[in-house]
């Protein structure tokens, strides 16, 4: 599927609109001399790049510069989710609880309660500036964990002829640097995972205390301790880190509860099926569909698992009975996810926040960002594929990308959501130019 996806994204990708106008795409076919420069681009600028003997600490020390730079040339303003969290934070801080009660945001999504409690320690130290902090904080932690999380996995699996080329590729992977200070967990929760996969490679327990945390994060980390339980069954080894991994969340979450237990937490939130409803709507999201769902039949629990079962099984009859329908619509909700080239990173950055530059800088820097890694997701795609059906170890890798594979086709569908799999990529990517340079290298010796 990743090759397919590759070879597709030479001739076609997802766009945004030019004013970046909340979070819709369309598809776009690409003319033949920029597929052409697209199929160039990437290999030649990694090549001339991994000539460059870059240390752990220069590649770690550049990434954090990049998000710093990121924080500050953006100028970061929250909006949408990202703001009630923050909002949430202020008001707990000053004693307002509004928020966890029914029917109101933490109510609703109780599985941001982390964030917004996290959000509580640093707006209470350093007040107004806990935006700008949370960025940096952030920003250092996803670095950090990221460079020296692979390299460990890189070299743990034997793989260290890989670790220069995971370098190039870290690097020159823009998204992650614009991405990693936005106040939410979309990156910091794959950057705990990463490190707490490195350590439970070593079977150490410690990799349990990243591993919950990133599940607490964000959700949608559950699908990468499902990957480690499939690696851990599988190989059979490393069982004893998975399971205090999986009482640790446990655990830590019941505490995170407990001060609020009087609010009834998890009793009024979002069902799941809304949001796998949502799923099968228009392109395969449409954010108002649960959230409008949810306040016209709140408090009828019952009413609303019954219309979005009814929604499932409308789309699935009308696949059944229009074959091509299902065919336009799985295209259409995989490409608008797997094919935009930023995640729409640049997409979110821009409308929620005021650049200190022109809109019109703003437009040929988001062109360059998009060209480049419109190149650079040929070969993320193509590259983990063809790793992954010659992959000895790292297994988990390939099973988090499958199971995020599958996970967009039945969840709400939105590109951002799959920058998580491009991040765990990258190492699968590196394995398949070291061996791709190695092969060339012996053809050419061979032949001369």
């Amino acid at each position: 599927t990743c090759i397919v996806l590759g070879i597709i994204s030479i001739f076609v990708i997802a766009k945004s609109d030019p004013d970046l106008t909340w979070e819709f795409l369309y598809l776009r076919r690409e003319l033949l001399i920029v597929s052409i420069a697209t199929l160039v681009l990437a290999p030649v600028v990694w090549y001339l790049l991994h000539w460059i003997k870059f240390s752990k600490w220069i590649v770690l020390g550049i990434g954090i510069f990049f998000s710093f730079a990121a924080i500050f040339f953006w100028n970061y303003t929250p909006g949408a989710d990202q703001e009630m969290i923050m909002l949430c934070a202020r008001a707990m801080n000053a004693k307002d609880f509004t928020a966890l009660m029914p029917k109101e945001y933490l109510s609703i999504y109780p599985q941001q309660l982390f964030m917004v409690q996290v959000l509580r320690v640093i707006e209470w130290i350093f007040k107004d500036q806990f935006v700008v902090v949370f960025g940096l904080l952030v920003s250092l932690i996803c670095n950090v964990c990221v460079v020296l999380g692979f390299e460990r996995c890189l070299r743990l699996a034997s793989y260290e002829a890989a670790i220069p080329w995971f370098y190039v590729l870290y690097l020159t992977f823009s998204p992650f640097f614009l991405y990693a200070p936005y106040l939410y967990g979309d990156v910091l929760y794959v950057a705990l995972f990463v490190m707490g996969y490195s350590l439970y490679l070593e079977d150490r327990y410690e990799a349990a205390v990243f591993l919950a945390l990133s599940i607490l994060v964000r959700t949608n980390g559950m699908i990468f301790l499902i990957a480690l339980v499939l690696d851990a069954l599988l190989s059979k080894s490393h069982r004893k880190v998975v399971l205090v991994s999986i009482i640790g969340y446990v655990v830590v979450n019941k505490l995170l509860y407990w001060p609020y237990r009087s609010y009834h937490l998890g009793e009024y939130g979002m069902p799941s099926l809304l949001h796998i409803a949502m799923g099968f709507q228009g392109n395969g999201w449409y954010n108002m569909f649960s959230w409008l769902t949810y306040l016209d039949l709140y408090p009828d629990f019952d009413a609303m698992h019954a219309v979005a079962i009814g929604e499932i099984t409308s789309f699935f009859h009308q696949v059944a009975t229009n074959p091509m329908f299902g065919v336009e619509f799985l295209i259409k909700k995989i490409g608008l996810q797997w094919l935009m080239p930023t995640y729409h990173v640049l997409q979110m950055v821009g409308s929620t926040s005021k650049p200190i530059v022109s809109q019109q800088v703003f437009s040929v820097f988001r062109n360059i960002v998009e060209f480049w890694m419109n190149s650079y997701q040929i070969y993320l795609y193509i590259g983990a594929g063809v790793a992954t059906m010659r992959l000895k170890k790292l297994n988990a890798l390939a099973y988090a990308l499958f199971g995020g594979l599958l996970f967009s086709l039945f969840w709400e569908a939105k590109a951002r959501y799959i920058f998580p799999y491009a991040v765990i990529a990258i190492p699968l990517v590196a394995i398949f130019m070291d061996k791709l340079q190695r092969n060339l290298t012996h053809r050419l010796q061979k032949d001369i």
